[in-house]
């Protein structure tokens, strides 16, 4: 029995590693993977931050200058949100039934992007990118906006998705807190507790999440990607002082229930598969009956914060008689038609998507 008018379902977080810097290899990893879970029962997978074609992880281990000569391949290795790989995904999503998760360095033009698509059986739901890249991140990838932080309805609940650190930002957590999360995809690469900064590592993220889950009242399924040694060798040659920063393993793939338990069953932190739990989205309800922090918790009065969710556009025409067209189409042009991006009515602090401002209280 279910507590709300949603069906429980089962949800499976990948615990592995593409093929580093093989898109076409990694995508074909993946399809076997979303199978799996398929076969399983799952009707919703997520995979780890930029799976397609892999973290690029030499940025951290050499200077700007030395590594400038990967840049071309892994550029063109990296998934475009109207390519192949995409209505791929989306063919994939359709014919198993499954609403997957894919993390993947989104190359648009010039620029990548950290993004993770939602793509539903009935098609692309969200196209989200990394708000704010984190450290060596930032030489690579372009930043999101506004209109990424945002929770969709989908036919297994109100679902979201967020990448890495973007956990740790108390602000972007009050944001997706106030549209009433219930589902949250969580996606990162491998974590070490031996990284140079303690906060990078898997105490701390594993962490993170677990507060995310308390905080949100929200189920957060923690998708990570085990360095595999062959992907170490790709990255690091034979060098022994790179190999040991970056080191091997690192998975910590696992689903968290409202209250911050941990529901699956963990794998080693070397080993490759899925973790899988039920979701009951009525719990989140039950759990916010003691800790709603947008709600019975929060002090509006005394707290308010402004959020600007307007896409950013590069430049706008100016077309006849005072008319204004976006340059670019927005994202939440593009995917309102498959999913709704409006807030719940209720008490007035939740974000009201269609505007491009929103104060909620906290």
């Amino acid at each position: 029995m279910t507590l709300s008018n949603k069906k429980a379902f089962k949800a499976a977080a990948v615990q592995a590693s593409p093929v580093y810097y093989d898109l076409e290899t990694s995508l074909q990893k993946a399809i076997k993977l979303v199978h799996e879970a398929a076969s399983a029962g799952a009707s919703l997978i997520v995979f780890p931050e930029t799976y397609l074609p892999g973290y690029p992880f030499h940025i951290w281990l050499e200077p700007y200058g030395a590594w400038l000569g990967r840049t071309e391949a892994y550029y063109a290795n990296c998934p475009t949100s109207d390519g192949p790989e995409c209505k791929t995904l989306e063919a994939l999503a359709k014919s198993l039934d499954i609403t997957i998760v894919m993390g993947c360095s989104e190359k648009d033009h010039g620029t990548l992007y950290m993004s993770q698509w939602i793509i539903a059986p009935e098609g692309l739901i969200a196209q989200r990118r990394k708000l704010k890249p984190s450290l060596m991140e930032r030489v690579v990838f372009g930043e999101g906006d506004g209109s990424d932080i945002r929770v969709y309805d989908s036919r297994l609940g109100r679902i979201g998705a967020l990448n890495c650190w973007e956990h740790n930002v108390p602000l972007i957590k009050h944001v997706m807190a106030c549209q009433h999360e219930e589902i949250h995809c969580a996606s990162w690469p491998h974590l070490h507790d031996n990284m140079p900064h303690h906060s990078l590592g898997y105490s701390a993220n594993t962490g993170s999440n677990r507060a995310y889950a308390i905080e949100v009242g929200t189920f957060v399924i923690m998708s990570t990607a085990p360095m595999s040694d062959a992907n170490a060798t790709h990255i690091c040659g034979d060098d022994p002082v790179k190999r040991g920063m970056l080191g091997t393993g690192g998975g910590c793939s696992m689903i968290f229930d409202p209250e911050g338990r941990e529901i699956a069953e963990r794998l080693e932190h070397d080993k490759e598969g899925l973790v899988y739990a039920t979701i009951d989205t009525g719990k989140c309800a039950l759990a916010k009956s003691a800790l709603d922090t947008v709600g019975h918790y929060a002090r509006g009065d005394v707290f308010q914060v402004i959020f600007n969710g307007k896409p950013r556009q590069p430049l706008e025409l100016l077309q006849g008689q005072g008319q204004q067209r976006p340059y670019r189409q927005s994202r939440a042009e593009i995917f309102g038609k498959v999913a709704s991006v409006a807030g719940h009515a209720g008490s007035g602090r939740e974000l009201e998507l269609g505007e491009n401002n929103f104060m909620g209280g906290l």
